[in-house]
């Protein structure tokens, strides 16, 4: 019963860490952006509408 979460840092995975999270099942992955911090480059603050950013690139591994 895990459940793995991924902020826009998926954006800078390597090949390696995509292949490894072509393994976890759909059913436990988690789009996240720890807003307030960690924002995305060039934004200033992060908030939750860049969960997008997160959810489109899960779909496209």
């Amino acid at each position: 019963n895990t459940y793995f979460g991924f902020t826009h840092l998926i954006t800078k995975f390597n090949q390696q860490q995509i292949q490894a999270l072509r393994y976890i099942p759909v059913n436990r992955l988690l789009a996240e952006t720890d807003a307030p911090y960690m924002p995305p480059r060039g934004i200033r603050i992060n908030t939750p509408i860049y969960v997008g950013e997160v959810v489109e690139k899960l779909t496209t591994l």
